[in-house]
């Protein structure tokens, strides 16, 4: 080799070449602030990458960069495509609505009904109407004391009834009944008592009924009462042979037969309390 000539094995041992990084289809550009050539990719040249904010004038549309597997930004879906949807109020965001069970005051319902069907009740009875189909329609009140319906056990206002068989139980005395279920009972039960007032008749004393001793004699006036007498010690309206005997009955328990126009013959009875005649002498 000659004297004085340098051999360059390498271009990149000269002093303007700065070379780093070398990939395929490098080329030597000059970079004039370094003053120095440096390896860059060829421009259209082999592949390699650049970081996404080197990019620039990028498009800002799907149709500008060629997209068309995508829906734009204003774009509908029908429910039923929608999946994996809330099932909550809370789910959904919503604070604007009442959960599925809650309460509302009654004066905070507005448009409520004003009748029976209206509010869809058929358990009641309307303001006028009638029972068993015969009654005249019954006036309710409706200002604080309200009648009570059919089965009630507190009528309130009961006004006549006209019909109808009474199938409760016995009215007591203090509600216009006598409390008994038989006639025999019913008297007995508004009688004095009359236990010991065996032959007792009733007499007032101008305020109450009360039993009394029958006088046996003097102090009464003698009552005549005339009756059939049919010859064998009985009263009847039957007439015998013999004819129709008038007798006139007295205080005093006997009884004066009138044969024709007198003498009198008189026939004595002894009479009980219980409307019957017994025991019969002739005087």
């Amino acid at each position: 080799m000659p004297l004085g000539i340098r051999v360059i094995d390498r271009i990149s041992d000269q002093a303007d070449v700065s070379i780093t990084n070398v990939q395929n289809s490098d080329v030597l550009a000059y970079n004039s602030t370094s003053q120095k050539w440096e390896n860059r990719a060829l421009a259209g040249g082999g592949p390699h990458t650049h970081p996404w904010t080197d990019i620039t004038s990028t498009p800002t549309t799907l149709a500008g960069y060629g997209i068309t597997d995508a829906a734009p930004l204003v774009h509908i879906h029908s429910w039923v495509s929608i999946t994996s949807t809330p099932t909550t109020l809370a789910g959904y965001g919503i604070t604007d609505a009442a959960p599925l069970v809650h309460t509302h005051s009654w004066a905070s319902i507005t448009s409520t009904p004003t009748t029976l069907a209206g509010y869809g009740i058929t358990d009641a009875a309307s303001s006028s109407h009638n029972h068993d189909g015969i009654y005249s329609p019954v006036a309710h009140n409706h200002d604080g004391v309200y009648s009570p319906l059919v089965g009630s056990t507190s009528i309130v206002t009961l006004g006549t009834i006209t019909t109808g068989t009474w199938n409760a139980n016995v009215i007591p005395i203090n509600k216009g009944g006598t409390g008994q279920t038989s006639v025999s009972a019913a008297i007995n039960a508004l009688l004095p008592s009359q236990s010991g007032n065996t032959d007792k008749f009733l007499k007032t004393n101008g305020t109450d009924v009360l039993w009394a001793t029958v006088p046996t004699s003097g102090g009464g006036t003698e009552l005549s009462k005339t009756f059939t007498y049919d010859g064998n010690g009985r009263l009847s309206v039957i007439t015998d042979s013999s004819g129709t005997k008038t007798l006139s009955y007295n205080l005093d328990g006997t009884l004066n037969q009138i044969v024709g126009t007198g003498p009198y013959v008189t026939k004595t009875f002894t009479y009980n309390l219980d409307g019957t005649l017994s025991g019969i002498s002739v005087s």
